[in-house]
């Protein structure tokens, strides 16, 4: 599965100026976060009979994962530039020290939240075989979180206001004003 997400990303990075150009880097999050959420449910639904099920939905997740993360770095960027328009300084350096910091706070609230789902479960590392409210924990920490995670990652994005066209704009503006 890791080896599969880093050729989702590689691809998708390259794949990823169409659909931007053609629709936005808010839509094509929007439907990024849409994928994993998909996905997350998958993998909480797939019967124990089909993992090949389970397997498509983390598929699916990853993608996701890839399409969040790299646009992240893109409207991260122009932030910088909405920044420097709004105030007339520049400052890259505290909003990608910034995104760093959230994404190491995000990974630790991430992993916690998985432990917390586990030990909710009665996850037992000791056991040949875990009881039913584990696997149904396992499951949800697996699919149903993340989905619920981008979810609310959509509906953080409803409140960005920073349109690809008024980013234009105010690209040009600081082009005229250098």
């Amino acid at each position: 599965m890791a080896a599969t997400q880093v050729v989702i990303t590689l691809a998708l990075a390259v794949l990823m100026p169409r659909p931007v150009g053609r629709w936005g880097k808010k839509a094509v999050f929007a439907a990024g976060c849409a994928l994993g959420a998909a996905g997350g449910l998958v993998v909480f639904l797939a019967p124990a009979e089909a993992p090949w099920l389970a397997v498509a939905g983390m598929v699916l997740a990853q993608l996701s994962a890839a399409t969040v993360s790299i646009l992240t770095w893109a409207l991260i960027a122009d932030t910088v530039e909405y920044g420097e328009w709004k105030t007339g300084v520049r400052v890259q350096g505290i909003n990608y020290a910034l995104l760093a910091a959230t994404r190491k706070l995000g990974m630790g609230f991430g992993g916690g939240l998985v432990a917390f789902a586990l030990a909710w479960g009665g996850y037992s590392s000791s056991v040949q075989e875990q009881a039913a409210p584990t696997l149904t924990a396992i499951r949800a920490a697996a699919g149903l979180l993340p989905a619920a995670l981008v979810l609310a990652a959509v509906v953080i994005m409803s409140w960005y206001r920073l349109t690809d066209q008024k980013h234009a704009e105010l690209v040009a503006g600081l082009q005229k004003s250098r």
